[in-house]
């Protein structure tokens, strides 16, 4: 099969969408954020953790209509965990945005009884010389339904 070969006005719009893409990706290196995919900086494995410090990891916890209380992994939500730590901001600005979690999760578990209360927090892990030396909880959000 024979390649074709481009008009000049074909070669042109080429190399302009090529030369505007090339732009993008060297603007969205060096002053983009990661929500700029795939025009952001290509960091998310290229950064490590402090190894003293504290480390956060968030936690959805629910109590239902029968007064049981227990922690809900982000994917009974529907959700991956980096979208659920998207989210933070959001809820923390606006705690009814919690209901929507709840929903969630009685459409993926319809058997289950309702939940009564939602409630997002951070564990937060204190690391010292890599050892951990103190835990503690910040609640970001709750939501209680009517």
């Amino acid at each position: 099969m024979a390649a074709e070969v481009l008009d000049g006005g074909a070669r042109k719009r080429r190399l302009a969408a090529s030369s505007i893409a090339l732009v993008l990706l060297i603007l969205g290196t060096f002053w983009g954020l990661d929500d700029h995919f795939p025009f952001g900086p290509f960091r998310m494995y290229a950064t490590k953790d402090e190894v003293d410090g504290p480390v956060r990891s968030l936690l959805f916890e629910a109590t239902d209509e029968e007064g049981n209380t227990f922690t809900i992994g982000s994917n009974s939500l529907g959700l991956r965990r980096a979208e659920a730590d998207g989210q933070v901001e959001r809820v923390r600005s606006d705690p009814n945005f919690l209901r929507y979690f709840a929903e969630a999760y009685e459409a993926f578990h319809p058997d289950e009884p309702p939940l009564v209360h939602f409630r997002l927090v951070h564990r937060i892990f204190e690391l010292k010389n890599r050892e951990l030396v103190g835990r503690a909880e910040e609640t970001i959000a709750e939501w209680t339904r009517d």
